[in-house]
């Protein structure tokens, strides 16, 4: 989640994200606003750490969910799924083993985790894998419509041995997506089947890390399959490694103290943890274990229990949202829904009319926002043409009621454009020289089009057919440039808060400086 503020959540470039006050939003409440740009920070660091563990989490939660609501037009699921993971992790006790508050707080230091923390964490796990299958039920992905021509991609070179290309697209991406989702929760929880569900399950993300430009969520899904294991594997790991060695790892050869979180078998309840014993054998505080169920207990069972059942029944909650999501296009970052739908937009015209005169005339949809999402969503629609009828705050809702035509084509322009260019390519033979250009494409108007096109493939090419070292060298300073441009932002933006400077001077003294710009692929 803390490499995920830099990239998705766009850190690394808050000040071309945020930072131009005539963009338009897309925010789930019309009174949401983006804040000045030095304020959208973002931060899970101390989580991580385990360090001040629970204000960590709120300072990663309101800003998180603050940035996540405020664009719906960047929404998704996983965005939703790391909102979620933060708000569980609070209300955890996952500060207790190998941490910072662990190593100046005794009393919490190897303390015992109670159940419901892991239950919560396992349960929003399984279900965003079960609930994903059963979105996939979907006619659109069990005919094998929704992920097409997918198997070109090198990551399925191996099963093109074997299979077709449409095969792949069906069986592989389609069934085989479908069954993976529905049956990998089961794998990983059952202890004999976990280490099937590991293999599996990562085989399962690396190919999507490649496939799909989502960020950290791949990752971050491998990093949570250790939550299904026995609750004391870091202990056993540790173990493993010789004493000579363990130079940072935690002490593993002390039992756990008891924590007053916890509810305890009577037959864990031994004489020799009675209170008087306790306080001979440590000049610490301890807690005493209890078997006897308290108020906090019962609450943090009530709560599993809701939260479990309210995430079930979100998903399908669209009769509130105002119809099935699929069609209606009603909200749908938190449905699990994954990939189930592809949309591509071939032409998009915004019409204004003067209502004095009767003029006519369109605006570039380019003008106010970078996002094209908002075009295949009515209530983004109605919002776009609030911001362009003049109310670019999206605070008052005017009596201006958009249409919206949706509805399936066919471009029969781009269809000729694409069997005209294959042609010009087969009769080039390889050469893109103008003046061996065929006779009968000399006065073609789209020429000119033709051979952008075909560069561009070549480009492509080119990069396909880099060594594995130039590969990781222009990925290392891609990253580079994001983790060093998000470093300078963070210190300007607490320089400018600190000192009441504008950020906009830090902005121009960073760019003239040469720091690597933002770009829409950070």
């Amino acid at each position: 989640m803390l490499l995920d503020t830099l990239q998705e959540r766009g850190l690394a470039a808050a000040d071309v994200r945020w930072g131009d006050p005539d963009e338009c939003r897309f925010p789930l409440f019309d009174l949401l606003r983006p804040l000045p740009v030095q304020w959208m920070g973002n931060s899970a660091c101390g989580i991580m750490l385990g360090a001040a563990f629970r204000v960590s989490c709120v300072l990663f939660l309101l800003p998180y969910w603050y940035m996540f609501l405020l664009d719906k037009a960047t929404w998704n699921n996983h965005s939703y799924l790391f909102g979620i993971l933060g708000f569980l992790l609070f209300l955890s006790d996952a500060n207790r083993y190998w941490s910072l508050d662990g190593l100046f707080h005794y009393n919490i230091s190897n303390s015992d985790v109670p159940l419901w923390n892991y239950s919560l964490l396992r349960s929003q796990i399984f279900l965003v894998y079960f609930l994903a299958g059963l979105k996939k039920l979907d006619l659109d992905w069990v005919g094998g419509y929704s992920m097409e021509n997918l198997s070109q991609h090198w990551i399925f070179d191996p099963f093109r041995f074997v299979l077709t290309s449409g095969q792949v697209d069906y069986f592989i991406v389609h069934l085989g997506g479908l069954t993976i989702d529905l049956v990998i929760g089961f794998l990983l929880f059952f202890n004999k089947t976990r280490l099937l569900g590991f293999l599996i399950c990562s085989s399962f993300h690396l190919m999507n890390s490649q496939l799909f430009s989502i960020g950290m969520f791949p990752w971050m899904m491998l990093a949570t399959q250790p939550l299904f294991c026995n609750a004391d594997w870091p202990r056993a790991v540790f173990r493993r490694i010789p004493h000579a060695l363990r130079l940072l790892t935690p002490d593993v050869d002390e039992d756990t103290q008891p924590s007053s979180h916890c509810l305890y078998p009577k037959t864990y309840i031994k004489p020799e943890n009675t209170p008087d014993t306790v306080w001979k054998r440590s000049s610490h505080k301890q807690t005493i274990p209890s078997a006897h169920p308290m108020a906090r207990h019962r609450l943090a069972a009530v709560f599993t229990l809701m939260f479990v059942v309210w995430q079930v029944f979100l998903p399908y909650s669209h009769f509130i949202t105002k119809g099935y999501n699929s069609w209606t296009q009603g909200l749908y970052g938190y449905s699990w829904d994954m990939m189930v739908h592809t949309r591509s937009l071939q032409h998009l015209r915004i019409t204004f009319v003067d209502r004095d005169s009767g003029y006519q005339g369109y605006l570039n949809p380019e003008m106010w926002t970078k996002s094209w999402r908002w075009s295949s969503h009515p209530d983004m629609i109605q919002q776009y043409a609030r911001f362009l009828q003049g109310d670019s705050t999206l605070c008052t809702l005017c009596p201006l009621n958009p249409s919206c035509y949706m509805y399936i084509f066919v471009n029969t322009t781009e269809v000729h454009f694409l069997e005209r260019l294959k042609e010009f390519e087969l009769s080039l033979n390889g050469s893109t020289a103008r003046d061996q250009v065929p006779e009968k494409f000399q006065k073609d108007p789209m020429l000119e089009k033709y051979q952008q096109m075909l560069a561009i493939k070549e480009q492509e090419q080119r990069l396909k057919q880099r060594t594995v070292l130039e590969r990781a060298a222009t990925f290392l300073q891609l990253k580079y440039d994001m983790f060093s441009r998000s470093f300078h932002l963070i210190v300007g933006a607490v320089q400018s808060i600190v000192t009441d400077t504008p950020f906009h001077d830090f902005l121009r003294e960073l760019n003239s400086a040469g720091t690597p710009a933002a770009s829409p692929r950070h």
